[in-house]
């Protein structure tokens, strides 16, 4: 089976829709399938900025190669709608890292200053017509893959997109993050606990709300640090948002490669997930990976990873009074913290990208028996044997 995978971010392992693209590459590689993986690094004539992003689905779209190399095309969602009209052969997969829709419903909901300032160009672009470049892609698509399942259930409701041709994937894990031990030390007020916060410093990530949760609580526990990974901004940006008086138990590191963040939270316990929208959430799971209880909340993706009160705690989206009962919650009972830590890390060891893999396969067959392709065998190859091998090198983007 020929797969090309394909998105309009630049190639960086370490961030999030890329990193999921190649993991679930990698992962269907290791079974034996022929996968390329194709990002803005490919197409682009510019940056790579919003003027690259408006053509990318032309882009993919006048690659005739494409069609003619492969048996499955797997694009996330956005970018397939010029090519779905014109496209015959090769099996059409549209994936959401996310459903923009959600995610737009959210921000109108945060004060109206927050919404104009995200600018013209967003109330022309992300919040029109990549919506409608979106609705059109997954409505077009043979198969149309969802992180969660809000997301899908909003595409089949208002969105017009087919239940029958709709399945939710949620992302992996690399292997490092799986049958990790747990730090077998006992918690207590004497040796501290850490809090972390892992992901971008932005509003779509609910600083706004977590940020003066956390400023309430370092202020009540004089033994509590708070550690931000993966912020995307320098740490001042951060620490201006603490007072004084507690910045010195504020810890900042802008970024990370996956590798390096089971060092970087060996020190810490829980984590704060406050999102408003949230396709999935590689960051929460990989925290969960390392053994800190989740608090997420009420978002579309946390609420199919987290049950509350079994592997983490559930608050109300737009709720700091909320984060900061159920941070204060657990650390006035460090043995239910703890309890929640065992049950988090548990709760992910089923989420390899190898697994991950073996369902996205699935599905592609499915499809392909749909098409009338006819069941596909791992690993086949066109009779074009070397030929077709070169031709796929010299035109995919495809950093092993």
């Amino acid at each position: 089976m020929r797969i090309a995978m394909i998105a309009s971010c630049p190639y960086d392992p370490n961030q999030g829709v890329c990193g999921a693209t190649l993991g679930v590459a990698n992962g269907m590689r290791g079974l034996g399938a022929t996968v390329d993986t194709y990002f803005m690094d490919h197409y682009q004539l510019f940056a790579g900025g919003r003027v690259d992003r408006v053509l990318f689905p032309w882009f993919v779209a006048m690659n005739r190669r494409l069609l003619a190399l492969y048996d499955v095309l797997d694009i996330a969602s956005g970018d397939a709608w010029v090519l779905a009209p014109i496209l015959r052969k090769p099996l059409l997969v549209v994936r959401s890292h996310g459903l923009e829709h959600i995610a737009h419903k959210e921000r109108l909901m945060e004060p109206s200053a927050q919404y104009r300032r995200l600018g013209w160009h967003y109330h022309i672009y992300g919040g029109a017509y990549r919506l409608w470049e979106v609705g059109l892609s997954l409505r077009s698509a043979e198969i149309a893959v969802f992180l969660n399942n809000m997301d899908k259930a909003y595409a089949t409701s208002t969105l017009g997109v087919d239940p029958g041709r709709s399945y939710v994937v949620p992302n992996g894990l690399d292997d490092a993050f799986i049958g990790r031990p747990m730090n077998a030390c006992r918690l207590s007020s004497h040796d501290g606990v850490g809090i972390a916060i892992i992901g971008s410093y932005i509003n779509r990530k609910g600083i706004q709300y977590s940020v003066p949760a956390l400023e309430a609580i370092l202020r009540k526990y004089s033994w509590v640090k708070v550690g931000f990974f993966g912020t995307g901004c320098p740490p001042c940006v951060v620490t201006r948002d603490f007072s004084d008086a507690v910045t010195s138990r504020v810890h900042v590191v802008s970024s990370y490669t996956r590798q390096q963040l089971p060092g970087l939270l060996a020190n810490y316990h829980l984590q704060v997930f406050a999102s408003l929208s949230e396709g999935f959430g590689m960051g929460l799971v990989e925290g969960m990976a390392c053994g800190l209880a989740p608090i997420v909340s009420d978002a579309s993706g946390p609420i199919d990873i987290v049950e509350n009160n079994q592997n983490g705690l559930i608050v109300p989206r737009r709720d700091a009074a909320s984060i900061f009962q159920a941070v204060a919650a657990l650390l006035d009972n460090l043995s239910t913290l703890q309890l929640l830590r065992e049950r988090a890390l548990a709760s992910v060891q089923g989420l390899a990208w190898r697994s991950i893999a073996v369902k996205t396969l699935e599905i592609y067959r499915r499809g392909m028996e749909s098409k009338g392709v006819g069941r596909a065998r791992l690993g086949s190859r066109s009779d074009n044997g070397k030929e077709e091998q070169e031709e796929r090198r010299r035109d995919a983007y495809s950093p092993r």
